[in-house]
């Protein structure tokens, strides 16, 4: 499987002035995701620039190199109460679903969490993660 990553054109568009991703590796880990219904929808597994875009919403106004880099990948956590209480803080998110999948090493690169169990992943360019996760919870 090729370990290119699937949006490398997007991060290079960036031009930033730090490694992206920066600290990133491959792992295995449950992943959660908030998503669309159906799963296969085209959006649920894109970068929040591209993503965006496709759902006609302002351009984030995104500070930093760090943050653009961030923005050119997935956005994940490593609990469903993770996802539960993005919902609760911004209820006008349109999503409506949280889906979860095993993200594979072969899959991409995981950077590191955060404090509320919050990570970016960059895909690999063979990756399909929509045929990998299920919806779990809808609000």
């Amino acid at each position: 499987m090729s370990s290119l990553l699937k949006y490398r054109e997007l991060i290079k568009a960036q031009n930033l002035n730090v490694d992206c991703p920066s600290i990133a590796e491959e792992a295995e880990i449950s992943a959660f995701r908030l998503c669309f219904e159906p799963i296969d929808d085209i959006s649920n597994f894109l970068p929040n620039i591209i993503e965006d875009s496709l759902l006609k919403k302002p351009p984030r106004r995104l500070l930093g190199d760090k943050n653009h880099c961030e923005a050119c990948g997935l956005s994940f956590f490593e609990s469903l109460n993770g996802c539960k209480e993005l919902l609760k803080i911004f209820p006008r998110l349109s999503h409506t679903n949280v889906s979860q999948g095993l993200l594979k090493k072969s899959d991409g690169l995981k950077g590191a969490t955060d404090h509320k169990g919050h990570f970016v992943f960059f895909e690999y360019e063979a990756a399909i993660l929509s045929s990998k996760f299920s919806i779990v919870y809808t609000r």
